[in-house]
This record gives C-alpha cells, structure tokens and sequence, in this order.
C-alpha cells in the first residue's frame, strides 16, 4: 500500500520539533512561519471547484471521507487536546478494522493560506493541527490518513445546496431537529433587561454527540418576555442545526469529487445522511460497526495489529464487505447503525465465539495427549526395566514412545490451528487476544 507522507509531518521533521511547545517558539520567527506557508502552498492537496482533482492523485481503494466533526480539522470540535485526542481515537475505533484511508480537511494548509499576520493572531489554531498531526504520528495512524483541503461549506441557499447533494428532505429533518432541541434547552436569566438575548452555557447543540439528542444544553438569557427569551434560544439552536447542514453538504460535494462515501458520526449528521435519496453504501455500514470488545484496547495497539496480519487483516475485509452487502440487499433499512448492529449481533459475535471455542478445544486436546504421552512414556521405560533391559536403552525406548506421541499430537495441534487461522473473522479475535494481553 503506497502512503505518501503529510507534508506538515516532514516539514516537521525536517526541523526537528517533536512537541507544540518547540514549534510554538519556532514560529513566532516570521521567516520560518514564512517558509511553512510556502511549503504548505507547494504540497497540500485540493480539490478543484468543478469535479477535478488538483495536485491530489487518486484516493486508495478503501477509503471514506470523514465528515466534519471528526475529520481533525477541530471545527465542530472541542479545542481542549484531551477532547479533541479521544476524538481522533473514535474515528479510528470506526475506521481501523476497514478502511486503508481516512480522508480529513487539511486545516493547516487552509490556516497558512492566510495573510501572516493573520496566522500570528491566530496561532494556537496552527498549534492545534500541528499537535493533532503529532498524535497521528504517535499512535500510528498517520500511514491511515490522507489530507486533503475539502470545499469551504456555504450557510446561504442552503436548502437549494441541500437538494443538489441529495438531501432531499433535510429541511423537514431540520425543523424536527430544531424543535427537539429547543425542548431541551436550560435557560437561566441572568439579567432582566429589555433587550432580549441567549448566550450558549458550555456545550451548543452543534456538539451534541450523544445517539438521541437527548443532552440538555445550558443558556444564559437576557430579557423580561419569556416568548422573547424563548424566541432567541429558537434562533440559536436553529442557527447551530442549519451550520451542521451547511458543513455536511459541503462534505458530500467533497466525497463526490473523490468518488468515496462520507463517514458521520454526529448525530444530527447521521439523521440527515438517512433523509438521503442515495442508498446507503457498504463502506457506510462498515464505519457505523461498533466493536466494544476493544473499548479498553489502546487505538495504537489495534493499528499496529492490523499491520503486522496484513493476510489476515485483507480476509477478514473481504467477508465484512460480503456480510455488509448481504444484509444490504436483504433487509432494506435505511439506518446504517441498525444494520452494523445486526451484523455484529449475527455475524462477528457467533464467529469469535466460534474460533475461541475450537481453539480452546484444540489446545484441552493437546494438554490431554501430554498427559498421555508422559504415561505410556514411562510405562514403557518401566517395562523395559522389568524386563531385564538395559537401563539407558529403556530410558531410550520411553523417549521414543512420548516423541512418536507428541510428534503425532503436536503435528495434528498445528495443522488445526491453522485451519481456523484461515477463519476469515480469525483477524478480528487475534486482536482481541492480543488487546486483552496489552492491558
């Protein structure tokens, strides 16, 4: 699999900076951050407003674009790193078991487009990327990902922008969105002035990432008239759902232009995927797959797995496509979730639990023939004692009989280990095993 290295990554390791703080002191130096923004204008790759491709070769097979929110670029997420770090690991969780490509927003190239005294003002959002590139190289996900600037998202027209992607029905989906949201909002007046206003408190329905919507958001709210009040939190949360829609038909522009699906894991992002005129795809279903039996398994250990069982791993693909595909053709749902869900529950489950029963049998099968073994071992050298045989020839004669046991046994042993090594979900529970030996 040929990867080409993020122009941001050698930059910086051309320069040796292995953490945010040297890089935070280089580039305070106006003739280094410079040099960045030249090497960012020669090397990052974008796409072209009418369908074709500039300076960007063709996405790998297996790819999926991450819609915004989880395509590292921070917008729509939290800027605290022990947030935007467990971000990065959820995609992963979603995509390493799949895909050969993650196509993200390359942020720092879009940044370092800027005027220079604009990127100084602005200089812990380039930090920012620079850490999150960093992390990809830290945990071993950087031969997993590709950058790419995608299209800049468009708040006008967007019910018309909407339609062209297919989103047929995303403004009736909005509304909906909109009234159930503003039923969650927690409103605390502050200060009882005649000029009604809403302030967000911490999280906006922007960052609701929880399977239901159900998350109440807290606002700070200005004004005397309750319908006033009520009004202003409409407009805010209305503002945050349409912001959603805007970035993710701006992503299904980009996705089509790389001719690859889009991978969403908001929720609201979800719901309007699902209001879509396209079928769903395979790849949809597939990055929708939850596995929590690697919950506790560190995301860097699971890459690192994937690479060292390259023929195990391209198996284990092969069958999870057939399945996704299979129950594609023959259920008809339109939630891609349900459908990983049920293949999870119908496929993987009775699968592991398969390859771990048979290779528990095998490995009680060959405790018990050494147990055999080392008695017929030393009846034999009994009886040749008995027998008036030469002490060392009948120590010989009972090593014969174990090895002609074990070499039997332990023959049959590997030659069964191997044929459930071909199991095509075999991929899957040896990075189970070697997840719960990690820990």
């Amino acid at each position: 699999m040929v990867h080409n290295k993020y122009w941001l990554l050698s930059w910086l390791e051309s320069k040796s900076i292995e953490s945010v703080d040297i890089a935070r002191k280089r580039l305070c130096v106006r003739d280094t951050l410079e040099e960045l923004k030249e090497v960012s204008a020669r090397s990052a790759k974008t796409l072209g407003e009418e369908g074709e491709e500039e300076r960007g070769s063709t996405p790998r097979e297996f790819s999926i674009l991450a819609a915004t929110g989880t395509d590292l670029s921070a917008h729509l997420m939290c800027t605290n790193p022990t947030c935007y770090r467990r971000e990065i690991d959820k995609l992963f969780r979603c995509a390493w078991h799949y895909f050969d490509s993650i196509i993200v927003d390359d942020a720092a190239a879009r940044l370092l487009s800027r005027p220079l005294d604009t990127i100084l003002r602005n200089l812990d959002e380039l930090l920012r990327q620079i850490d999150i590139s960093l992390y990809l190289r830290k945990i071993g996900a950087e031969p997993l990902v590709e950058f790419r600037l995608k299209k800049s998202p468009r708040s006008q027209h967007w019910r018309k922008h909407a339609a062209e992607v297919g989103l047929i029905r995303a403004p009736s989906v909005a509304d909906q969105a909109i009234r159930r949201l503003v039923k969650r909002a927690k409103v605390e007046v502050i200060n009882a002035d005649d000029a009604p206003m809403v302030v967000p408190k911490g999280a906006t329905p922007l960052l609701v990432r929880d399977k239901d919507l159900s998350n109440d958001f807290g606002v700070l709210a200005w004004g005397q008239q309750p319908s006033a009040i009520a009004e202003a939190v409409r407009k805010v949360v209305a503002h945050d759902v349409k912001r959603l829609l805007a970035v993710l038909t701006a992503d299904l522009y980009s996705a089509a232009q790389l001719k690859c699906p889009v991978g969403a894991t908001l929720p609201l992002h979800r719901e309007f995927l699902m209001s879509s005129c396209a079928k769903e795809s395979t790849d949809q279903i597939i990055f929708a797959l939850d596995l929590p039996v690697f919950d506790d398994v560190p995301i860097e250990t699971l890459i690192k797995i994937r690479a060292d069982e390259g023929d195990s791993f391209r198996r284990f693909r092969d069958a999870l496509r057939m399945a996704a595909q299979d129950r594609l053709d023959a259920t008809g749902v339109r939630d891609p979730s349900m459908v990983a869900a049920e293949i999870r529950r119908d496929v993987i489950d009775p699968e592991l639990r398969r390859i771990d029963a048979r290779l528990r049998s095998v490995s009680r099968s060959l405790a018990k023939k050494t147990a055999s073994m080392i008695t017929v071992g030393a009846l034999s050298t009994t009886c040749g004692l008995l027998a008036g045989v030469a002490p060392g020839l009948a120590v010989l004669a009972g090593i014969t009989a174990m090895c002609g046991i074990a070499g039997t046994s332990a023959s049959k042993n590997i030659e069964e280990r191997e044929e459930v090594a071909l199991s095509d979900f075999y991929f899957l529970w040896d990075a189970v095993t070697h997840g719960k030996n990690e820990k």
